[in-house]
């Protein structure tokens, strides 16, 4: 505009003077246009300009192209008529003039003209920093000006890429890309080249070179210890190994077959199957250890094909703490959420990076309170929790065991990998009351009770499992204080015994005695249903019947190392079944009165079921014997007991026997033997009998395991009793006039010697009371009674499962003292 403005004045003062001239007398001088020029259609490149020079009025123009600002050197154009022009050499992406001046005859020289253009940018691509591991790289292309942008792959070893070498690979757009290349070989050079392209061409391949890392071993271990717990962390590489086993060694323990190197590489080629093969990295936690003490982890990884790689095995200490203590390191378990249900909880937890283990317990609140607060009851009691590994509390996370309407805390403890215990986090909950659930049932039926027996019929109804307890009145007031809302709690636990679905049998209950069952049904996920009651009372002997069985004693063998008397016993038309019982004959004599009762109080006889004829043996175990028969009707009516004669202990086979001294004349006085003559320690107490050898041989598969150690110049005799035995026996037969003058003979007379220090083993009945009985004796059979070791009672508990000690030690040395009665069923 302001072009035409100008022109537009000049051509007025041309105009102006031509008239002036013309009023003029004087000769006309010569009127000229002014000259003006215009660039147009002006076409950029990154490097060039391209433009239309448009004079008027004009014989030559000028023009000069400079960065804006800047002053160029004019460019002569000769002539009058419009012209392209083109300037090269210019820089991409920059601002710049282009000016432009026309020249008319009588010197006349327009005004400039100027016109502003930026030269296009150049497609340009940046390769980020290269991460590299042992078999991929990656890195990150950022273009810049660019509709689309490639890379490639160049090096010595591409065969293994999804594409082949100098292949390149396009994006399409200007945004940046992260990249992962695959498949790579370890330790080898590697360069990666790229251009962006946009509608000016391709930019400048630029390059980066890196490098692999090495092949990394097969397996990589980590461990760390609290003063109780071993963590360990095994890393392995899958292209470099199939798998690994591993073995952690507590050095305490002398009889390990496995302390070195040595002896795991020859423990796990004979005997593979004590070892399993991990397949994947893996966390593994061993709690229960000892503290300040050493141990060692044994690793060895397999090659691809599976075969132990010998040249991998490795040895790894680690010593477990002396004391823990909390704040010792950064790491915690957050709380983030709790749920409360009237039995469980649910927490929502969320462990820092750096917590390896972790402590998740909880506490009820009145436990705290007791010894002041959270943080001193946790210092008290931090060597008795056990930690888990964090990667196992997966959300939401549930604790269970709790009890309804109770408040609790739930407190939590970081691990790191040091083994140092970190932060303390807690939160108190209230757990909800119990909602029974009335579609939730079990129905049980009282089928026939016996005299220490019942059978039930059990059904289910919308539960899974039942858990239940006997107990008769007077454990209901003993352990419960007549309170029946004690007793549903106990069966809050998942340990609770279970009553299974169908036919059920009770056994080894008490003789005549009445029984409730307290039963709770539970739903597969865990709630409860109806409760149920169901009362019994087992039998008591009464001679109703009218049946009988006949006892024909066919001889006593005499010949062997104690008599045996053999009989027939043969059941009379009417009889269903009977069942038989022998007795010594003190125990008898003490009994007779009411024979029958004390039988199926006892509990030990044979039942023939259906009745048929059927030999007997009575051994004589240095006693006179009885045996005693009682038949039944099919109706389920006892007869009357059938006792034999009077079975005669007479090892001399009728000859008169060496008059013996009155008394038990190997019996000393206590301070005659030492009082750690026989020292018994508890081994194990299996409930498995299903693989008992009869000639106690097989001791590994026992019920009662110890270990009996003899002074030297000792042996021992030992009996494991039931505690009803030992109390008619004890009480009742030992003494003047009685069957045995001392307790060490009875225990010789039904025991088993131990001539040397080594282990034991007895077979126990379920739900049964026993105790161990051990006599030392010298090596000419002297003995004290008053030496005898006699171990606390194992009680077995039928609510729980579980062998207790309910207080009850005996008399006489204890010898060392008794079994942990603190064993659990398993």
């Amino acid at each position: 505009m302001k072009k035409l403005f100008r022109q537009f004045c000049f051509a007025a003062a041309a105009l102006c003077a031509m008239g002036f001239a013309g009023c003029s007398d004087d000769d006309p001088e010569p009127q000229y246009d002014a000259p003006v020029i215009a660039v147009k259609n002006v076409t950029a490149t990154s490097t060039s300009v391209t433009f239309t020079l448009e004079p008027v009025h004009a014989v030559r123009s000028t023009y000069a192209v400079a960065p804006k600002g800047a002053s160029g050197t004019p460019v002569e154009v000769e002539g009058s008529g419009a012209s392209t022009q083109t300037v090269t050499g210019l820089e991409a992406d920059r601002e710049y003039t282009i000016t432009a001046i026309a020249y008319g005859e009588g010197d006349l020289r327009s005004e400039p003209a100027t016109y502003d253009f930026v030269t296009n940018a150049t497609a340009q691509v940046a390769i980020g920093e290269v991460t590299a591991t042992y078999k991929s790289a990656t890195f990150t292309l950022t273009p810049t000006n660019a509709t689309a942008y490639a890379y490639r792959l160049m090096g010595e070893d591409v065969e293994n890429q999804s594409r082949a070498e100098g292949d390149w690979v396009r994006f399409e757009g200007n945004e940046p890309s992260e990249i992962t290349l695959d498949d790579l070989a370890a330790e080898r050079r590697y360069t990666i080249e790229a251009y962006a392209s946009n509608a000016e061409g391709d930019g400048e391949i630029v390059s980066k070179a890196f490098v692999t890392e090495p092949l990394p071993a097969a397996l990589t271990v980590t461990a760390a210890a609290t003063s109780k717990a071993v963590w360990m962390k095994f890393e392995m590489c899958a292209d470099v190994t199939s798998g690994y086993y591993y073995y952690l060694h507590d050095t305490s323990y002398t009889d390990d077959p496995v302390t070195s190197i040595e002896t795991f590489l020859q423990d796990l080629r004979e005997s593979p199957d004590w070892y399993t093969l991990m397949t994947d990295s893996s966390e593994d936690l061993q709690t229960g250890c000892v503290s300040n003490m050493e141990y060692k982890l044994f690793t060895v990884a397999t090659d691809l094909e599976g075969a132990i790689d010998e040249s991998t095995v490795a040895e790894l200490s680690v010593t477990t703490k002396q004391l823990d203590a909390l704040r010792s390191s950064q790491a915690a378990v957050g709380i983030a959420s709790l749920t409360p249900a009237y039995i469980s909880l649910d927490a929502e937890l969320e462990p820092t990076d750096d917590s390896v283990m972790a402590l998740v317990e909880c506490v009820k609140k009145s436990v705290v309170q007791s010894v002041g607060n959270i943080t001193m009851y946790v210092n008290m009691n931090l060597a008795n929790f056990r930690p888990v590994l964090s990667s196992s509390l997966t959300n939401p996370y549930k604790v269970k065991g709790i009890e309804p309407e109770t408040d609790y805390y739930l407190f939590t403890v970081g691990i790191d990998a040091n083994g140092d215990y970190g932060q303390l986090d807690f939160e108190e909950f209230t757990t909800t009351a119990v909602d029974y659930r009335e579609d939730v049932n079990v129905v049980i039926d009282v089928i026939k009770p016996g005299f220490q027996d019942v059978s039930l019929q059990v059904t289910y109804d919308n539960c899974q499992s039942v858990r239940y307890a006997y107990l008769t009145e007077k454990q209901f007031n003993d352990w419960y204080g007549g309170d029946e809302a004690k007793i549903w709690p106990m069966l809050y636990s998942a340990y609770s015994e279970q009553l299974y679905e169908g036919e059920v049998m009770l056994e080894h209950l008490e003789y005549n005695t009445a029984y409730t069952i307290y039963a709770l049904p539970v739903t597969s996920d865990g709630q409860f249903g109806t409760p149920a009651k169901v009362d019994f009372s087992t039998l008591k002997y009464s001679a109703a019947g009218t049946s009988s069985v006949t006892m024909t004693l066919d001889e006593i063998d005499r010949t062997g190392d104690r008599p045996v008397a053999r009989f027939t016993l043969t059941p009379g038309a009417d009889c269903a079944k009977f069942i038989y019982q022998s007795l010594e004959s003190g125990i008898y004599a003490n009994n007779s009165a009411k024979i029958g009762d004390y039988i199926f109080k006892l509990g030990n006889y044979k039942t023939v079921d259906p009745a048929a004829e059927t030999q007997v043996e009575v051994t004589l175990w240095g006693s006179d014997y009885y045996l005693l028969a009682v038949a039944c009707d099919a109706e389920g009516n006892w007869s009357s007991v059938e006792i034999s004669e009077k079975l005669i202990y007479d090892p001399n086979g009728g000859e008169e026997p060496e008059p013996e001294p009155e008394g038990d004349p190997d019996e000393v006085a206590a301070d005659q033997i030492s009082a750690t003559a026989a020292t018994v320690s508890f081994v194990s107490y299996l409930y498995d009998q299903s693989s008992w050898n009869a000639d106690w041989s097989d001791w590994d598969n026992s019920v009662y395991r110890a270990d009996v150690t003899l002074e030297p110049g000792y042996s021992a005799w030992y009996y494991f009793v039931d505690t009803n035995s030992y109390n008619w026996v004890a009480g009742n037969d030992v003494g003047e006039g009685k069957s045995y003058a001392t307790l060490a003979m009875w225990i010789k007379s039904m025991g088993r010697q131990l001539t040397a220090s080594g282990p034991i083993a007895a077979r126990g009945e379920y739900n049964t009371d026993y105790l161990l009985l051990v006599l030392p004796e010298t090596a000419d059979g002297k003995h004290s009674s008053e030496r005898v070791y006699k171990s606390e009672i194992y009680r077995w508990d039928s609510l729980t499962g579980d062998v207790t000690d309910p207080g009850i030690t005996g008399g006489g040395d204890e010898g060392g003292g008794g079994i942990d009665p603190r064993i659990r069923r398993r």
